[in-house]
């Protein structure tokens, strides 16, 4: 009895193996749907034998029949029904593409899981729809934008840079290779529009056909500036220039023919606005040239007969207002802003003492000396000299107060004998014995000049005095030991 009982009991579990196995590896299920899909198989058919590949994917596998058996894998989840994307196939024939599309719950799903991969037909991807659906329609293994069919389409809203401008019949029109960044020439931008075309390009500036000159700009963008815009003939003596010119000396090297008038009545040739007999300062020598006369902050250039007005002087090439003599020049910086003042023609812009601005001043030739009593020739410079005013008893004696617009004042020189007319100096908080340097901005308070010690430009505080008493706290007043004045000292 008791091995009956056993043998039941392997039966069982035999028959139940057997009925187990018969889920997984089974015969061909009989019922196939039009989309590629068993409506038996639910398990992981692989390994079970087959004729077709519908056989092989059902509700949670897709598979392919090979060689009469099942090779599946199982179906991933999805969220969004009817979404589709790009897959691999598992396998394609010759005619169809390496990439295929799937959708997510298909209609013979009952689940939220991708269907099957379903290999493409290449199709041509060379319009505005195929060059957006992210999708390599043509299977050459380049989407959208990248594909060359789509090399006119782009993504709305993007930008790049173009170099093309707009013909009058509205077409745009190729600049030039070469030419982008050089001179006035540039990159302009261009937006891809909703129809995934590109709009036109804005901005970008191509080569002029000749140079506009006076400008200042490289039109034709040949890295030259104002290129053959040179109206004279070169020249080395006035024997080379016409009749009525003359050989006017430019640079150091090499000049320009120019004609030569006395009144504007002389000018004729009014073609190019030379129509003003304008005075030129060339190199301390004042001569009248046939000219155009340029405002101020507009482009001068004697080598094109530009000439600012008389009370203006050309500086890098552009007109501004000048300085009279005795009037403060150079770097000006007022409210904030910082601008150059250049001297009237004929004059130099010098700083006669470093605590001091720089004014415009007479050059002299020690030999001849100075035109206006009380000024006389000293050295500015090691080469340069000029006319300053020397021997004043008060501030009313200096003559620019009289003829400029700066105020200047009388004052002792510790390492001078005499008094000269100075320019006001610089505002500054450093007192007596402090420490001031005018190349840095550190200036001495008003009525103070700083004694400079070091080759830096740095020193102290200090003003004339003729006691101890003058001179303040710590301070002592000390002879000067090249001249007959004393200053204030430790």
């Amino acid at each position: 009895m008791f091995h009956v009982h056993r043998l039941w009991t392997r039966c069982c579990v035999l028959c139940l193996t057997l009925l187990s196995l018969s889920q997984s590896h089974c015969s061909p299920p009989e019922t196939c749907t039009t989309e590629g899909v068993s409506t038996t198989v639910s398990l992981d058919p692989t390994g079970s034998p087959c004729t077709k590949d519908c056989e092989c994917s059902g509700q949670n596998f897709e598979g392919i029949c090979d060689n009469g058996t099942c090779s599946a894998v199982p179906r991933e989840d999805c969220n969004e029904k009817g979404k589709s994307r790009t897959c691999r196939p598992q396998r394609t024939r010759a005619n169809e593409c390496r990439e295929g599309l799937q959708t997510c719950h298909p209609s013979y799903l009952n689940a939220s899981k991708w269907g099957n991969c379903v290999p493409r037909t290449p199709s041509p991807e060379n319009d505005a729809e195929t060059c957006g659906d992210s999708i390599d329609n043509d299977c050459d293994g380049q989407t959208d934008k990248f594909d060359p069919g789509c090399k006119q389409y782009c993504i709305p809203g993007s930008t790049e840079p173009c170099y093309s401008q707009t013909g009058p019949d509205g077409k745009e029109i190729p600049i030039p290779e070469g030419t982008a960044n050089k001179g006035n020439c540039k990159y302009g931008i261009r937006t891809c529009q909703e129809d995934r075309t590109w709009g036109a390009c804005k901005g970008a500036v191509g080569p002029q056909p000749t140079e506009v000159c006076g400008n200042r700009l490289d039109d034709d963008c040949n890295a030259v500036i104002d290129d053959g815009c040179t109206l004279h003939q070169s020249c080395y003596s006035n024997a080379e220039c016409s009749k009525g010119e003359l050989c006017i000396r430019t640079t150091p090297a090499s000049g320009f023919c120019f004609q030569s008038c006395k009144q504007d009545s002389t000018c004729t040739n009014n073609l190019d606005k030379r129509t003003r007999c304008l005075p030129l300062n060339v190199y301390g020598s004042i001569v009248n040239i046939c000219a155009e006369e340029v405002p101020d902050k507009t482009f001068c250039d004697i080598n094109r007969s530009k000439i600012c007005k008389a009370s203006s002087s050309c500086y890098q090439n552009i007109c501004l207002p000048s300085a009279s003599e005795g009037d403060i020049c150079g770097q000006v910086t007022n409210a904030g802003s910082t601008d150059y003042i250049p001297c009237q023609p004929g004059l130099t812009c010098h700083r006669i003492s470093s605590e001091r601005p720089p004014v415009c001043i007479q050059p002299c030739d020690p030999k001849q000396g100075c035109e206006h009593a009380g000024f006389y020739c000293v050295a500015l410079t090691p080469i340069q000299h000029g006319c300053i005013q020397i021997g004043c008893q008060n501030d009313a004696q200096c003559l620019w107060n009289q003829t400029s617009k700066t105020k200047h004042v009388c004052y002792q020189f510790p390492t001078l004998s005499e008094k000269l007319c100075l320019p006001e100096s610089y505002p500054g908080n450093a007192d007596v014995l402090q420490a001031c340097n005018p190349s840095k901005k550190v200036f001495c308070k008003q009525g103070l000049y700083c004694q400079i010690l070091k080759a830096d430009g740095s020193g102290f505080c200090t003003k004339s005095c003729t006691k101890d008493s003058d001179c303040g706290a710590n301070a002592t007043c000390q002879k000067s030991p090249q001249s007959n004045g004393s200053f204030c000292t430790k």
